[in-house]
This record gives structure tokens, C-alpha cells and sequence, in this order.
């Protein structure tokens, strides 16, 4: 530079000071707003494949999802097959203690009417209740297989009240008097 003359050496230095500045200036107005722009699309860009994965992942267990409610659709409805409906709630929940009494060995002593009652589980519970008291004779082991059976076959029925207590009345003093109070529920007319 020291053989060129002042003019050209001013030349040459606004020259390189017009280019910075021409070059700050384009980085400045056009290449850091479209960087800024690319690091949002980016963000962007990965919050939504965050989004399809999740989307996908639904997709696959919403069949598993249906085919989980199509099967406990099957055993409500295979349930309420066995449940009582209403106007038969007597002979159908008479039917089933006397069927597990009988093959549990147990003789009846006595039974009573069916109460019919609203359920007060869950608000707008379809099901309605009816309970029936029992009393049956039988050894101990004739009671405990009756109980197990009868809860395990019905699912909709549960014991309220149970009272096991000697057998005084009968000659065999070993025997046991079960008092039970169940309560079953009641298919609604509109399910079959």
C-alpha cells in the first residue's frame, strides 16, 4: 500500500469499508432473519412430528382400545343374560340360592319376598336392586362352598347380611344356621 498514491489508497479503503458495511448489512437485514425464520420452522417442525408420533401411537391402540370395549361389551352382556329381570326377580333369584343350595348339600328353612329397590351407586345407574333374605341348614363346609359358588357364578349378586350361628333345632348339633340377606341387580326392561 505504500506504493500506491493517496488517491487510490482512499479508493481502496472505501471500497473495503463500503463492502464490510454492504456485507454486515446484508447478513444484518437478510441472512439472520432467515436464520431466526429456519431455527422457528425447526422448532416447529419437530413439535409437530412430536404431534404425528403421539397421532400415530393413538391410532394404533385405539384398534386394541375397541377390541378391549368389544369384549367387556360381550361379558356385560353375557352378565346380564344370568341377571334377573324385572318381573321375574323372585323365581330368578329364588332359582339361583336354591340351585347353589342344592348342590352345595344345604337344606332351605326359609325365604321372603323380593324387595325391589333403586340403586344409589352411581347417578343414572341403569340397574335397579332387589334384595331377598335366606335361611339355610348345613354343615360348614356345605356353607363355605355354597357362599363361593354363588359368588363366583354371580357376579351381580353380593351379601348384605350374614349370619352364621349353631343349629339348636336340629338333631346333628354340628350344623349351622346361615341367615343371608342378598341383594341382586335388576336387568332393565329395555336390555332384552
Amino acid at each position: 500500500m505504500n506504493k500506491l498514491s493517496k488517491e487510490k489508497r482512499d479508493r481502496l479503503i472505501v471500497v473495503g469499508f463500503l463492502t464490510a458495511t454492504l456485507s454486515f448489512g446484508i447478513w444484518y437485514l437478510l441472512v439472520s432473519p432467515l436464520q431466526g425464520m429456519q431455527a422457528d420452522n425447526a422448532k416447529r417442525l419437530g413439535e409437530l412430528e412430536e404431534q404425528i408420533a403421539a397421532a400415530r401411537w393413538l391410532a394404533t391402540k385405539a384398534v386394541s382400545f375397541e377390541e378391549d370395549l368389544q369384549k367387556a361389551q360381550t361379558r356385560l352382556e353375557a352378565i346380564e343374560e344370568t341377571m334377573p329381570g324385572q318381573g321375574f326377580v323372585y323365581e330368578r333369584l329364588f332359582g339361583i340360592v336354591q340351585g347353589a343350595a342344592q348342590q352345595a348339600g344345604l337344606t332351605q328353612e326359609k325365604d321372603s319376598t323380593v324387595l325391589e329397590t333403586d340403586t344409589d351407586l352411581l347417578p343414572d345407574f341403569p340397574y335397579k336392586s332387589a334384595e331377598m333374605a335366606f335361611e339355610l341348614v348345613g354343615w360348614y363346609h356345605q356353607l363355605g362352598r355354597f357362599l363361593a359358588e354363588l359368588e363366583n357364578k354371580n357376579p351381580f349378586l353380593r351379601f348384605q347380611v350374614l349370619a352364621i350361628q349353631n343349629d339348636g333345632a336340629t338333631a346333628a348339633a354340628e350344623k349351622l344356621r346361615l341367615k343371608l340377606k342378598v341383594i341382586a341387580l335388576v336387568r332393565p326392561p329395555d336390555r332384552r
